[in-house]
């Protein structure tokens, strides 16, 4: 007979629920509803043409190339097949499935194992994730993988804390963790602390030694059923070749010769402007740690300080997960929200412990921070200045300075690569096909065009820091243009030679029919001259 190792059968397990959730769930939809105007980023629509091939049966890596693991293209195509192939898609899949998800779970974490969620929680843990993501991360650094892996990484949190089942516990704990680790492989690392936590958490509740092994079986078959399924079906459709040749042998390439940052002192320079990037979160969430969390562990039961624990072994292991990666995009540190908000909420709702009423105290204090974090700072302003546009555009049907606002300057232009995509949209015919030289796959998805070609991007071909195959890449490629040849080609204008050169198509016989800021938009001529050997 199973042991129930926390809070005994009949403890209730569904949230209390009342006026303060709903005006949390207000604040949260507020803020992603903005996110909802979000374009596509270089990212997404990288995410979104591959999973639109995969809609048509073509195979990731096998016949589109990108070193992301499969999870978020099927995320991107599941979004799609259920509110359509659009931007808004994927801003209100990733509200959905990521930050809704990740809020209850760090409710649940938040609240001891044999009680209820009390009423106030979920909503106040909502609108808490929705800060902790929409401030600091613009259209450029959400939807991306990071923010599945933290909504998985934070449930695996709060599987470990809450079930009352050791089996129950396990299978969940391994099953997030695998399916977060195939988002993110670098997430083994806060996977690995999760499991931490859910030891913990046993050895805090007595659990016999029976719960230990049933919780180790079922982690075991959680982990194992995610990639046995991924592995199945790239096997079945003669994928792993591929595969392997992305996410093994150019990843571990990649993660060498790709390095953003070379020595400890570049490093520490990356991660302290990663850190001054969160401002005020980040740095509070460390002192929630530091100075309620430790006096709480060194005093409290261990019930109370568990979910201290778990804040504080997701948050170190998060952000570790990022400085093993030595690149510090932005985006990376969105492994880390669930587990910011999660310090955030705990201390917040650590205050019952002081004399003041338990939601009413939560309250008081969350709508002070969450009213200094929206009256002030320039992701604040950032924000705001989104919605005015898009009121703007949908008052007076002129849409050009929302879309002039996603950009970064001298980086990328959304109002360019729109402008370049409804070009071509306008001048070609059914069944036309285009290619995109450079890293610009938002203007495939905004005219709504595919090339037909593995490699729809070409740092894989022109990059040898991202790709030890560039030369067979460029043979691969020039091999699949040759044979069909697309009817339009976006090149750059600047460019002297090179596969991204536009001078380099008027060379085999392409028209140059129009210009838009730094692409120049080529038509194929009467006269192709395709030689065998690449021309560039």
């Amino acid at each position: 007979m199973n042991e129930r190792f926390a809070g005994g059968p009949k403890a209730r397990t569904w949230p209390r629920v009342g006026f303060s959730d709903a005006l949390g769930v207000l604040v949260s939809l507020g803020l992603a509803a903005i996110s909802f105007t979000y374009p596509y980023g270089r990212d997404q629509a990288s995410f979104a043409y591959i999973a639109r091939e995969w809609g048509m049966g073509n195979v990731p890596y096998k016949a589109a190339f990108e070193i992301k693991p499969p999870s978020i293209y099927l995320t991107y195509l599941v979004a799609f097949r259920i509110f359509g192939d659009t931007p808004w898609a994927i801003r209100v899949f990733d509200y959905l499935f990521a930050l809704v998800p990740a809020g209850i779970a760090c409710a649940y974490a938040a609240t001891p194992a044999d009680r209820p969620v009390p009423r106030g929680r979920i909503g106040l843990s909502l609108a808490i994730v929705s800060l902790v993501y929409y401030l600091p991360f613009d259209f450029w650094n959400t939807a991306q993988c990071e923010s599945f892996t933290s909504a998985l990484s934070v449930i695996a949190a709060a599987a470990a804390l809450r079930s009352r089942d050791a089996r129950v516990s396990g299978f969940v704990v391994g099953l997030a963790s695998a399916l977060a680790v195939l988002f993110k492989p670098t997430v083994g690392i806060v996977a690995a602390g999760n499991v931490a936590v859910l030891a913990l958490a046993m050895r805090a509740r007595h659990a016999p030694l029976s719960d230990y092994l049933r919780a180790a079986v079922t982690l075991t078959v959680g982990v194992a059923l995610p990639i046995v399924a991924i592995f199945g079906y790239f096997a079945k459709v003669d994928g792993l070749g591929a595969m392997h040749e992305a996410l093994v042998v150019t990843i571990r390439h990649y993660l060498t010769a790709g390095k953003y940052v070379h020595g400890t002192t570049q490093t520490l320079r990356a991660l302290v402007f990663g850190v001054l990037g969160w401002q005020a979160l980040l740095v509070l969430a460390a002192n929630v740690l530091l100075f309620r969390g430790v006096p709480v562990l060194l005093r409290a039961r261990p019930e109370r300080g568990l979910p201290f624990v778990a804040a504080g072994i997701g948050l170190v292991t998060s952000i570790t997960s990022v400085v093993v990666q030595l690149k510090f995009f932005n985006y990376h540190w969105l492994s880390a929200v669930g587990f910011v908000a999660l310090t955030l909420l705990v201390g917040i709702v650590d205050l019952q412990h002081v004399r003041v009423r338990r939601a009413r105290g939560e309250w008081l204090v969350a709508s002070l921070a969450i009213s200094l974090l929206l009256a002030s700072g320039k992701q604040s302003a950032r924000l705001f200045y989104t919605a005015k546009t898009a009121i703007y555009a949908a008052r007076h049907g002129d849409d050009e300075p929302l879309a002039r606002s996603f950009g970064l300057e001298g980086f990328y232009s959304y109002w360019d690569s729109r402008e370049t995509a409804l070009w071509v949209k306008e001048h070609a015919a059914p069944g036309d096909t285009l290619v995109v030289r450079g890293f610009e796959p938002q203007i495939y998805m905004l005219c709504d065009m595919r090339y037909g070609g593995r490699f729809f991007e070409t740092p894989w071909l022109t990059e040898e820091r991202f790709s030890p195959r560039t030369k067979e890449n460029t043979a691969e490629d020039w091999a699949y243009f040759r044979k069909s040849p697309p009817r339009w080609v976006v090149a750059f204008t600047h460019l002297e030679s090179g596969v991204e050169a536009a001078k380099s198509y008027v060379g085999i016989g392409y028209v140059p029919r129009a210009r838009v800021s730094v692409f120049t938009i080529l038509e194929r001529g009467e006269d192709l001259r395709l030689p065998e050997e690449v021309p560039w």
